[in-house]
């Protein structure tokens, strides 16, 4: 745990936070409706799924990315996070770990570029994050997996290397070597991902 902003923060909670926001960014009130066959409309009101709703009542807003109801015995209003909880009963991780589940959200946040950090050190940020996701899914596969997961990530880690030698050379640290940085590392990322997904 530590200190932010004067408050004491736990890890797993921050970690949380983290797969709350890339929930939300990925997946809207309308591909939670669409795959419990939910009818509604992307424009305009329609009737509330969690009442009845003679008279449409009920509207999704910034894309698809909140919705309200209006009616005065519902008036129930969320993302996609509390849509899941009210559709399941269930309290914020389970709504998380669903919305993970069910439209394949897995991977890891990477370091964000700012001014304050040097591109040699944002590398290394990178790299670590990556390495550390590779081996918190190494651990939980079995022996035939393994063995095809770290023949997959051979040609991912001499495309590292021959990174490296390219920055090496001609890195000046202005943003778009940080963008190569950020594509090496957001591929790995993705193809992890596909991965860590076999063991849930």
């Amino acid at each position: 745990m530590r200190m932010v902003n004067g408050c004491l923060i736990y890890e797993g909670t921050e970690k949380l936070k983290q797969r709350i926001e890339r929930a939300k960014a990925n997946v809207g009130v309308d591909h939670v409706f669409d795959h419990f066959g939910f009818s509604y409309r992307r424009e305009g009101n329609f009737s509330c799924p969690f009442h009845t709703d003679d008279s449409p009542s009920a509207r999704l807003y910034d894309n698809g990315q909140h919705f309200k109801c209006f009616a005065g015995t519902c008036a129930f209003s969320g993302d996609v996070i509390g849509v899941v909880q009210r559709v399941l009963g269930c309290p914020v991780v389970s709504a998380v770990e669903f919305i993970e589940a069910t439209f394949r959200l897995y991977g890891i946040e990477l370091p964000e570029v700012s001014d304050e950090i040097s591109l040699t050190k944002y590398r290394a940020e990178c790299e670590r994050a990556v390495m550390d996701y590779y081996s918190s899914i190494h651990g939980k596969l079995d022996e035939a997996q393994k063995f095809q997961f770290e023949q997959v990530f051979v040609s991912a880690y001499d495309e590292r290397v021959t990174l490296n030698a390219w920055f090496c050379k001609n890195g000046a640290g202005n943003e778009s070597d940080f963008a190569e940085v950020q594509k090496w590392a957001r591929r790995m990322v993705k193809g992890l991902s596909a991965w860590e997904a076999i063991t849930k």
